[in-house]
């Protein structure tokens, strides 16, 4: 897939700085810092493709099985505003993705899942040399469902099983981690 205007970021010189915000682009001398002013523009152009792969097992007595891949070849094209990001890697699009689940369909209705789920390392910005790496993670997640009624069903998830610690996303400033461990209960109502 050819992706035409695509988001990409200007850098403002100091004159252009947002003054109605009340920010001044540039360095500050009083407080030793720099502060770069962005705005975000379509202009870029990019590839994006590669392939998914799906297969589901079915192992008999409740129990089946499924597994996922995609490649993702994606990268600029052209970028007038960074000529330096054209043949980079699309930031934050990981080159691959691999998961798997596993569940179990007991009698009655109760279903018991746990997931599986590895992702590449991918770049915060078009720059590898900035630094802005989001590694490569694995995260396992589970999850039970018991019917309590015909339309009503209690369940409980849990996500990041073995509370991994991952960059999600790192696209400069702060690095946002994803979600540790968690656990949700509810119920679902089904108004079928």
């Amino acid at each position: 897939t050819t992706i035409s205007n695509l988001i990409t970021q200007r850098n403002l010189p100091a004159s252009d700085s947002p003054t109605e915000l009340g920010v001044e682009c540039g360095y500050d001398a009083a407080t030793y810092t720099y502060l770069t002013c962005t705005q975000n523009i379509n202009a870029a152009s990019a590839i994006a493709r590669g392939i998914e792969v799906e297969a589901d097992w079915d192992m008999g007595r409740g129990l089946t099985a499924t597994f996922a891949y995609t490649y993702t070849d994606s990268h600029y094209t052209s970028n007038p505003e960074d000529p330096a990001a054209v043949g980079q890697r699309l930031e934050g699009v990981p080159m691959y993705n691999v998961s798997g689940r596993l569940a179990y369909r007991g009698r009655g209705g109760w279903i018991v899942e746990t997931d599986l789920r590895w992702v590449s390392k991918s770049y915060g910005d078009d720059n590898p040399a900035d630094g802005l790496i989001q590694n490569a993670h694995f995260v396992m997640d589970a999850s039970a469902s018991y019917p309590l009624t015909r339309n009503l069903q209690a369940y409980v998830q849990i996500q990041n099983l073995t509370d991994t610690t991952y960059i999600a996303n790192n696209s400069g400033g702060a690095p946002i981690l994803g979600t540790p461990l968690e656990v949700l209960g509810g119920f679902r109502l089904s108004l079928r």
